[in-house]
Protein backbone atom coordinates (compact mmCIF):
# COMPACT_ATOMS: atom_id res chain seq x y z
CA UNK A 1 0.00 0.00 0.00
CA UNK A 2 2.84 2.55 1.03
CA UNK A 3 4.73 1.85 -2.04
CA UNK A 4 1.82 2.37 -4.47
CA UNK A 5 0.99 5.66 -2.88
CA UNK A 6 5.21 6.64 -3.20
CA UNK A 7 5.08 5.50 -6.89
CA UNK A 8 1.79 7.43 -7.53
CA UNK A 9 3.03 10.92 -5.76
CA UNK A 10 6.01 10.44 -8.41
CA UNK A 11 3.79 9.66 -11.46
CA UNK A 12 2.07 12.67 -11.12
CA UNK A 13 2.25 16.46 -11.16
CA UNK A 14 2.21 18.18 -7.21
CA UNK A 15 -0.93 20.42 -8.39
CA UNK A 16 -2.85 16.81 -9.47
CA UNK A 17 -1.81 14.81 -6.44
CA UNK A 18 -4.61 16.11 -3.74
CA UNK A 19 -7.64 14.57 -6.13
CA UNK A 20 -5.61 11.67 -7.43
CA UNK A 21 -5.37 10.79 -4.01
CA UNK A 22 -8.74 11.74 -2.63
CA UNK A 23 -10.29 9.66 -5.89
CA UNK A 24 -8.29 6.77 -5.17
CA UNK A 25 -9.07 7.16 -1.17
CA UNK A 26 -12.23 7.36 -2.05
CA UNK A 27 -11.90 3.82 -4.47
CA UNK A 28 -10.27 1.89 -1.26
CA UNK A 29 -12.52 2.73 0.90
CA UNK A 30 -15.64 1.73 -0.74
CA UNK A 31 -13.68 -1.82 -1.29
CA UNK A 32 -14.49 -2.87 1.92
CA UNK A 33 -18.35 -2.62 2.22
CA UNK A 34 -18.48 -4.06 -1.29
CA UNK A 35 -16.43 -6.77 -0.03
CA UNK A 36 -18.60 -7.60 2.96
CA UNK A 37 -21.67 -8.09 1.11
CA UNK A 38 -20.35 -10.60 -0.54
CA UNK A 39 -18.13 -12.14 1.99
CA UNK A 40 -21.11 -11.99 4.64
CA UNK A 41 -23.23 -14.76 2.85
CA UNK A 42 -20.49 -16.72 1.22
CA UNK A 43 -19.11 -17.33 4.73
CA UNK A 44 -22.30 -18.48 5.58
CA UNK A 45 -22.20 -21.03 3.05
CA UNK A 46 -18.61 -22.13 3.63
CA UNK A 47 -18.02 -21.41 6.82
CA UNK A 48 -14.98 -18.48 7.60
CA UNK A 49 -12.05 -20.68 7.94
CA UNK A 50 -12.55 -21.73 4.63
CA UNK A 51 -13.13 -17.90 3.57
CA UNK A 52 -10.14 -17.00 4.81
CA UNK A 53 -8.10 -19.69 3.48
CA UNK A 54 -9.34 -18.88 -0.21
CA UNK A 55 -8.89 -15.37 0.34
CA UNK A 56 -5.16 -15.73 1.68
CA UNK A 57 -4.73 -18.13 -1.35
CA UNK A 58 -6.04 -15.23 -3.87
CA UNK A 59 -4.17 -12.72 -2.13
CA UNK A 60 -1.19 -14.69 -2.63
CA UNK A 61 -1.92 -15.41 -6.38
CA UNK A 62 -2.34 -11.84 -6.61
CA UNK A 63 1.04 -10.94 -5.22
CA UNK A 64 3.08 -13.84 -7.28
CA UNK A 65 1.46 -12.66 -10.96
CA UNK A 66 2.20 -9.11 -10.15
CA UNK A 67 5.58 -9.43 -9.26
CA UNK A 68 6.12 -11.98 -12.43
CA UNK A 69 4.38 -9.29 -14.36
CA UNK A 70 7.38 -7.38 -16.11
CA UNK A 71 5.40 -4.04 -16.83
CA UNK A 72 5.48 -4.16 -12.64
CA UNK A 73 8.43 -5.27 -12.47
CA UNK A 74 9.78 -1.92 -14.44
CA UNK A 75 7.40 0.65 -13.47
CA UNK A 76 10.00 2.41 -11.22
CA UNK A 77 13.01 2.07 -14.00
CA UNK A 78 10.64 3.34 -16.98
CA UNK A 79 9.04 6.35 -14.91
CA UNK A 80 12.76 7.54 -13.55
CA UNK A 81 13.76 7.30 -17.33
CA UNK A 82 10.72 8.87 -18.36
CA UNK A 83 11.53 11.95 -16.05
CA UNK A 84 15.23 12.19 -16.97
CA UNK A 85 13.92 12.92 -20.34
CA UNK A 86 11.55 15.28 -19.19
CA UNK A 87 14.36 17.28 -17.19
CA UNK A 88 16.73 16.92 -19.83
CA UNK A 89 14.39 18.75 -22.43
CA UNK A 90 14.14 22.40 -22.21
CA UNK A 91 11.02 23.74 -21.28
CA UNK A 92 9.56 25.85 -24.95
Amino acid sequence: MFKIMAMIQQSYPAEELGRILGVLNSFLNLAGPIGLIFAGPLADVIGIERLFVIAGIGAAICGVVAVLMPITRQYDIRLHQKLAKLTEQPDK
